[in-house]
């Protein structure tokens, strides 16, 4: 092959590259535009340990969960390159959630851990902590349907009935 189709290899190959990672760029930036998709790539990151450590005393189950938080890393890069400010929108969300959770459990159970958390079961399907500019705190509790108790009922401060 001569030097020239070399050349022209290697550009086609970086302008593939490029096309692709424009597309990645875009599919987080629609899948971070949303609440759902906020959930769900916040799920992802906790599934793959990336907020935690993996050690493991057996170096098999260590290297499979190394392997997964790897996968785990590599997700939070492409969302931290193409839509750092939702990232933080999604550490909001998931912190709503968590003391949601917290707090129906304490309401249901009437316990506490020594750390103050939650030691019962997750939350039911009753409602869920949706982002909303205007009710104090920045969230709001959006119910699916029947009457609930608002947030503020359950633990949540600042929070509003949807």
């Amino acid at each position: 092959m001569s030097q020239t189709n070399d050349r022209k290899a290697i550009k086609a190959a970086e302008k593939k590259s490029r096309q692709v990672d424009v597309q990645r760029g875009e599919v987080v930036k629609r899948t971070m535009a949303t609440y759902e998709g906020r959930e769900w790539v916040w799920t992802q990151l906790e599934t793959a340990h990336v907020f935690r450590t993996v050690f493991h005393e057996n170096p098999i189950i260590m290297a499979f969960t190394e392997g997964q938080r790897n996968s785990g890393l590599q997700l939070l890069a492409d969302v931290m390159e193409f839509a750092p400010d939702r990232f933080t929108e999604a550490m909001r969300e998931a912190h709503g959630r968590r003391e949601y959770d917290n707090a129906e459990s304490r309401k249901r159970t009437g316990s506490e851990d020594a750390s103050g958390g939650d030691s019962g079961p997750r939350r039911e399907s009753r409602g869920r902590i949706v982002p909303d500019a205007d009710a104090p705190g920045g969230f709001r509790i959006e119910h699916s349907g029947g009457s609930e108790a608002d947030g503020e009922d359950a633990g949540l401060e600042g929070a509003t009935e949807g």
